[in-house]
């Protein structure tokens, strides 16, 4: 099963709600869905809509809703526009500072749907931990955040009846876009997953882990594509914009659709990569207009997940 994790920004969470209903019927793919800007309900109805099933984090570690517990808006959302919705789960991050009480308040909160603890650090008495979410009739999943816990940490959690999930962040981030090179290597998980010990996979797309708030006009456009090498790894090609100096921050539709058009002569050359994200990215093309932004994002994650699905 593969996991990917957002951080529910406005075409992060669209990427999600767009993804063909196949991929999710499959019941091979479950987003983790992390709110970070002030919950608007109307932005996250369409999943109910659409039938899609996910996890809700009910206590975000980023963004303006960081809580420790359940936060109000995200059980707000939960009593209401996800009332009654069969395809919902809840996941609740074990920070560095969680407590047991605050374990057993999770529990407790949401008796009716099943439960996922995402340990993002370690918790200090791992062993109760372990054996609080073996008592829990709703337990699914135990998500262990690689680079975040150690693996004897990991095995401690071995004899919980959870399905275990290690979710490693791929995208090596650059300061700067024009520091990134032609491609990334970004990760063989896919392949490798049960060998080292796990029920499932996931990562945190083409975005990476590290949130960032906000971003400002850009010297230089990356779009990011994920690909496949020779060895069916997971790789990361960035197409870039014109990097002739002088660099300024002026016209970034003109940068992006340099950048686009460099991603175009690839696929070309490449007519075996597609995507329905690759597709959009085609009629944004043809027709030669700049959609901002946002939307090459929430295109790059679609076909980020696209690819990880048909490799399963």
């Amino acid at each position: 099963m593969y996991l990917p994790y957002i951080r529910a920004k406005q075409y992060d969470l669209g990427a999600i709600q767009s993804i063909s209903a196949e991929i999710y019927n499959s019941n091979t793919v479950l987003p983790i869905i992390e709110p970070v800007t002030q919950i608007n309900a109307t932005q996250y109805r369409r999943l109910r809509e659409r039938d899609i099933p996910f996890i809700l984090v009910v206590n975000p570690i980023v963004g303006p809703l960081y809580s420790l517990t359940p936060h109000a808006q995200i059980v707000n959302l939960l009593r209401t526009t996800f009332a009654g919705y069969a395809n919902i789960r809840v996941g609740f991050i074990i920070h560095p500072t969680t407590t047991l009480p605050q374990v057993t308040n999770f529990i407790n909160s949401f008796p009716t749907l099943k439960h996922s603890f995402i340990h993002f650090a370690q918790f200090p008495n791992s062993e109760a931990l372990a054996e609080l979410i073996e008592d829990d009739d709703n337990k699914e999943f135990n998500i262990f955040i690689d680079g975040e816990v150690s693996l004897d940490y990991v095995n401690d959690f071995l004899d919980v009846s959870t399905s275990d999930i290690l979710i490693r962040d791929g995208f090596n981030r650059r300061a700067k876009n024009e520091l990134y090179p032609a491609q990334d290597f970004f990760d063989d998980l896919h392949k490798n997953y049960e060998e080292i010990g796990y029920n499932g996979f996931g990562d945190f797309t083409v975005i990476g882990k590290d949130f960032i708030s906000g971003g400002g006009p850009a010297y230089v456009v990356a779009i990011h594509l994920t690909d496949l090498n020779d060895r069916n790894d997971i790789i990361v090609r960035h197409f870039k914009s014109d990097l002739t100096p002088p660099l300024t921050q002026a016209d970034p539709g003109g940068k992006f659709r340099f950048a686009l058009a460099a991603m175009m002569r690839h696929l070309r050359a490449v007519p075996t990569l597609t995507s329905d994200g690759i597709d959009e990215y085609r009629v944004i093309h043809r027709a030669g207009n700049f959609p901002g932004l946002g939307v090459p994002k929430k295109l790059s994650i679609m076909h980020h997940i696209e690819t990880i699905y048909n490799q399963m």
